[in-house]
């Protein structure tokens, strides 16, 4: 009886599994990229492009040609070669939906996981030799330009209607972190085709609630950097308010800022070299002293 019973239960399986991938199969990728466009952009105030979308056995999409860009009067964007998304078959009996992705741009890739539950969001993220030249919107409002290479991880765990509840865990190490072009924000003193070389990064934060705690923000390059404080989030976010410490001092192509830092701010380098200020003030709107 028994040998019976686990027979039917493997045709039963076997039907759903056949259901599933016949359904998976015909479903035309014109709706699935319509579907999936509508469900990011309905949860977070973003505006997608894919430029084309297949299949990828058993339950997930390949996207090509990818760019996701902040809502709003100045739109910022970054943009992937490649995307691949695939949706855990088990959890759709639980609906608790879990979504494993990969987004891929030249040699570098960002894996992660998205669980979803009734209250919360579990999201774990791991970058892995990243290139900076991805984050195509610093270019688009500051006109930096990066090179250099990311790797860490993110621990997320979201509350959307409790953000008091938050939790997470941050690190992040940037190798050879350099600026290209002349960005305005350093007052355009670069020569043609110099470099900033900020070196060396790495990050290293906790969330709790709406508070962001940097424990370790240094650089080792012309830009030297020793800062840690918290970041209280707001919405809209250019009102999250700043409590920083920060050490700085420049060197190499920044060291001829120093007597316009100097005078500007009137502060004097330490015996080590440093300056040090408090940020204050908003995230859109820092109030150094």
């Amino acid at each position: 009886m028994k040998r019976k019973i686990f027979i039917y239960a493997g045709y039963f399986l076997l039907f759903l599994f056949l259901t599933f991938l016949f359904a998976y199969l015909r479903f035309p990728l014109d709706r699935v990229k319509g579907r999936l466009i509508r469900f990011v952009e309905g949860r977070y105030p973003v505006t997608v492009r894919i430029g084309t979308l297949s299949r990828r056995f058993p339950s997930g999409v390949r996207a090509f040609d990818v760019e996701i860009a902040q809502s709003g009067e100045e739109p910022l964007s970054i943009a992937f070669d490649e995307v691949r998304a695939s949706l855990a078959l088990s959890s759709l009996f639980t609906r608790q939906p879990v979504l494993t992705f990969e987004a891929i741009y030249g040699t570098g890739r960002i894996e992660g996981r998205l669980h979803h539950h009734p209250e919360s969001e579990e999201i774990e993220l791991h970058l892995t030799d990243f290139p900076l030249s991805a984050l195509t919107f610093l270019e688009q409002r500051y006109g930096i330009e990066l090179s250099g290479e990311a790797r860490g991880t993110a621990t997320l765990s979201l509350f959307p209607r409790d953000p008091e509840a938050h939790r997470g865990e941050i690190t992040l190490d940037i190798a050879g972190l350099a600026t290209a072009g002349n960005p305005p924000v350093i007052g355009g003193m670069l020569e043609e085709g110099e470099q900033v070389d900020a070196g060396d990064v790495k990050v290293r934060a906790h969330l709790e609630g709406q508070v962001l705690t940097i424990e370790e923000c240094t650089s080792d390059g012309d830009l030297r950097l020793d800062a840690t404080g918290t970041i209280t989030f707001r919405k809209p976010v250019s009102r999250s308010r700043l409590d920083l410490t920060a050490r700085v001092s420049l060197g190499g192509a920044l060291s001829r800022l120093d007597s316009l830092v100097a005078s500007l701010t009137r502060k004097r380098k330490n015996a080590e070299g440093f300056y040090s200020w408090r940020i204050t003030g908003y995230l859109g709107q820092p109030r150094p002293r």
